[in-house]
């Protein structure tokens, strides 16, 4: 809103003339989620929803006094704040943590940080994440909607190459499956096989090779572990479409193979 302030002589010729600006201030506690990209600094804040599990609600105060904050969600899952770890940022954006004092002063940004695997939630990549965080006393929410993401370094393949191989035979019900870490920085972590739609646990002693009973693979290394499906039902000549998971959220593609006898 603009005001024009003009003073006018005694006959009536103007003498002076001002403006200025009225500005309106929010005068309401406010806060706000940010994603990836509203983010100040997205190399400081990071991946919002991550695949592997790790969810990371950061939250301005975008409001005129200093709030607290009590709760976060996840597509209608409520997360209590002493489930996770709140950190806060120094000016030459380091944070720390500040899970014992959960208030955010005006204009400041903190990070609320929770694995929602503690409650059986599995994000894989493109999930849609509905986030949303209250505050306590005065009561005030902020809500964005998101996708899980997995970090772009991560990279898994199944393989079939001597001595790396992946077969089934229908007499043992065994499959073997090889898979290569092809990322050069970070190592990934064995979770899941699906075959034909249906989910198996990958265990350490499922590992046969190169080390077995461990479910971490290195960067540019490769793996082979056994999992019994024979409960599935399994005939010689059959199909069986593969997708191995990651811990990290990432999902190889679809490996077909032919069940032996």
């Amino acid at each position: 809103m603009s005001i024009y302030v003009t003073a006018n002589g005694l006959s009536t010729v103007r003498a002076a003339s001002d403006a200025g600006v009225l500005k309106v201030i929010d005068t309401a506690p406010r806060i706000q989620l940010l994603g990836d990209m509203d983010a100040p600094d997205n190399g400081t804040y990071g991946i919002v929803a991550n695949a592997n599990e790790t969810v990371s609600y950061i939250v301005k105060n975008v409001g005129n006094e200093t709030v607290n904050l009590s709760s976060v969600s996840l597509n209608g899952t409520v997360f209590a704040m002493n489930e996770g770890t709140f950190y806060k940022y120094q000016a030459n954006g380091t944070r720390y943590n500040s899970s014992a004092d959960l208030s955010l002063d005006i204009q400041e940004v903190g990070t609320f940080v929770v694995d929602v695997s503690t409650r059986n939630i599995r994000l894989n990549e493109s999930t849609i994440c509905q986030l949303g965080v209250a505050t306590s006393g005065t009561s005030v929410a902020s809500n964005i909607t998101v996708r899980a993401e997995v970090n772009p370094s991560i990279a898994l393949e199944i393989i079939d190459d001597e001595p790396w191989f992946t077969n089934c035979t229908a007499s043992s019900g065994n499959i073997f499956v090889s898979v290569s870490n092809l990322g050069k920085n970070l190592n990934v972590t064995l979770n899941a096989l699906i075959v034909n739609g249906t989910s198996f646990d990958i265990l350490a002693n499922n590992v046969t090779a190169p080390v077995t009973g461990t479910l971490s693979i290195a960067p540019e290394t490769r793996a082979t572990f056994r999992i019994n499906i024979s409960s599935i039902g399994l005939v010689a000549g059959q199909k069986l479409r593969l997708v191995v998971i990651c811990k990290e959220g990432r999902r190889t593609a679809e490996y077909d193979i032919t069940i032996l006898s």
